[in-house]
């Protein structure tokens, strides 16, 4: 799957979220405007901090946030390889399964063809 299309569809989800979040807030503020208009103006400004340190928070991250899709790409990639290396690990063991128990057979068939010809 190509980067672009992971941070198309990670910054749409966000925007999303964001405008969840915020639609939520304005029903709690015309809740505590209609109640009381005091608390509102302090809820809206906790609303207002929140989003400052949140928009803080995130200036600095797109690129730790490359970095680390980068690196979660790669390791998808190395377990990929790991459960391809499984397979064939688990193939080969098969076969030698049934290797070994064809070799008993046929050890068992001329320990009897020993046997009677004693």
């Amino acid at each position: 799957m190509p980067d672009h299309f992971d941070e198309e569809i990670v910054s749409r989800l966000e925007y999303e979220n964001f405008q969840d979040r915020y639609y939520r807030m304005g029903i709690l503020l015309e809740k505590y405007v209609n109640q009381d208009p005091e608390k509102a103006v302090i809820e809206l400004a906790k609303v207002k901090k929140r989003n400052e340190r949140l928009q803080f928070a995130l200036s600095g991250r797109p690129g730790k946030i490359r970095v680390l899709r980068g690196e979660i790409l790669s390791l998808k990639a190395q377990v990929q390889a790991l459960q391809q290396e499984n397979r064939k690990f688990k193939i080969k063991l098969k076969q030698q399964h049934k290797a070994t128990i064809k070799v008993k057979k046929a050890a068992e068939a001329l320990m009897e063809i020993n046997d009677a010809s004693i």
